[in-house]
């Protein structure tokens, strides 16, 4: 199929404009059936693709050639898996939500499309400066959708949100331009021109940083997190999954594409600091997480506490620990979203995400229940889940590279284990209040968006080596230029 990149990234982007002129709910059913062309885009790639190192379905097509400016697109074992994660995790995420109201359906539905779109753009942009676009364009529906339905508190937290991000991204636009002017003649923004400079350390230092800054407060990692929890607490349940499913590996993947093969004496030089804040990260968001009493916020900060681990597995550099920080990056997309259903649906039915308002309702939603613990175990690491394939590899090139970021990544997972299963045990298990309201149990598509997304992480967790296959060549590829 010739085109198919442009198709993956600007289908969503086009329909997703088209649905904002729709307010009634039949944008929601274009919009799903949008989606699920998306994925079977995605799914046709992942059947074609040759597992060979470099890119294919490359895409140079000429638009403002005189400043370097091309939109240049590519995909790699990288880049596929991550378009993988996002066609699986949209036609999902609507579905979770589909018996929500909105007094707009096109908006919302159009955001989101728009939002798919642009991950796609950044996913296999192979030009800089469209890859700033799309970067820039995926902020603006996540705006749009976390003020018009969140919380509360979300004129406070969208707008620290925004100011965070945006101020990230000019970081990283100045890191750009140096690069652009140091291209031979000053011409171009492409990804192989600015991975052929290969610039003296002293050189890299100050743009290297620039861009981490960005990627850093978009993952988010420590000490630029402030805005994470309070935005995931406060978007919908919409919002906090593409959230923590999806935007949250924007910054991950752009280490990996933008850092690496151009900042490699940079990126060996600062690896040490940058893996130490990535792990006493992990740390500070497991141990707040322990006192969470609002269970949309304890899974922020587990959310927290993963990403810090699998960034601080990519700058192990060792080729194990990125493929196990890639695949745990497919794994907590999809074990996030889960979580997040799992505090909508608490919202629903008692109107509260706190703690130790609903002790006893295994009782009442046996099925509920059931499929709660198991993506529990899941973001734990039990065997045959998604989450010990990652975490195992990740652990295992921590602790080649240093006992003691093993050792940390272990606590890390075991206070996991803590806040995790006391906080199931105080919600579902116990004596039932009387005076509690009745808990329904799952409906027909609640319990078929449990059981999609439980099908994923045991197919991963069973057939780790299909999702580790995507990646291995092109991870060695990128790893090479360290050595």
């Amino acid at each position: 199929m010739g085109h198919i990149s442009l198709y993956i990234v600007f289908l969503p982007v086009i329909a997703g404009i088209i649905l904002l002129f729709f307010r009634s709910s039949l944008s929601k059913y274009l919009a799903f059936i949008i989606a699920i062309a998306e994925f079977l885009l995605s799914v046709w790639v992942l059947v074609e693709y040759n597992y060979t190192p470099g890119f294919s379905y490359c895409e140079n097509i000429p638009w403002l050639r005189n400043w370097g400016i091309n939109l240049e697109f590519g995909i790699d074992g990288i880049s596929l898996l991550m378009m993988l994660l996002t066609g699986l995790s949209i036609p999902i995420i609507m579905l979770a939500g589909w018996d929500k109201h909105y007094h707009n359906y096109g908006l919302m539905h159009g955001m989101t499309l728009v939002l798919q779109g642009a991950l796609m753009g950044v996913f296999l942009s192979l030009n800089a400066f469209v890859y700033y676009l799309f970067w820039e364009m995926a902020l603006i529906p996540a705006y749009i959708i976390l003020l018009l339905w969140g919380g509360e508190n979300r004129m406070r937290v969208t707008l620290k949100f925004f100011i965070y991000t945006f101020a990230g991204s000019i970081f990283m636009l100045v890191g750009m331009m140096y690069l652009y002017k140091m291209t031979p003649g000053g011409h171009s923004f492409s990804h192989s021109a600015f991975s052929a400079l290969k610039l003296p350390a002293d050189k890299q230092a100050w743009p290297f940083i620039a861009f981490m800054v960005a990627f850093m407060i978009k993952t988010p990692i420590f000490p630029f997190h402030t805005w994470q929890p309070e935005t995931y607490t406060q978007a919908p349940s919409a919002g906090t999954m593409l959230l923590g499913g999806l935007m949250s590996k924007m910054g991950l993947f752009s280490i990996i594409r933008w850092i690496f093969p151009i900042f490699a004496l940079a990126v060996k030089n600062f690896a040490p600091y940058f893996m130490w804040l990535a792990i006493g990260g992990l740390i500070y968001a497991s141990v707040i997480a322990l006192r969470q009493k609002n269970l949309k916020t304890m899974f922020a900060y587990s959310s927290m506490a993963h990403v810090g681990m699998i960034a601080a597995a990519l700058f192990t550099l060792n080729a194990l620990a990125v493929q196990g920080a890639l695949f745990q990056m497919f794994s907590h997309g999809i074990t996030i979203i889960a979580f997040f259903f799992v505090a909508d649906i608490f919202k629903i039915r008692t109107d509260s995400q706190l703690i130790g308002d609903f002790p006893g309702y295994k009782s009442q939603a046996p099925v509920f229940s059931a499929f709660y613990l198991v993506v529990l175990f899941a973001s734990i690491g039990l065997p045959l889940t998604s989450g010990f394939v990652g975490e195992f590899l990740m652990i295992t090139g921590l602790t080649g590279l240093q006992i003691w970021f093993g050792f940390a990544a272990g606590l890390s997972i075991i206070l996991g284990a803590v806040y995790m299963l006391t906080s199931y045990k105080s919600i579902m298990l116990g004596e039932l209040k009387s005076e509690l309201s009745v808990f329904a149990d799952l409906n027909i598509r609640e319990i078929i968006v449990f059981t999609v997304l439980l099908a994923i992480i045991f197919t991963a967790g069973i057939f780790p080596s299909f999702f580790l296959k995507i990646s291995e060549n092109s991870i060695v590829e990128l790893l090479s230029v360290f050595k």
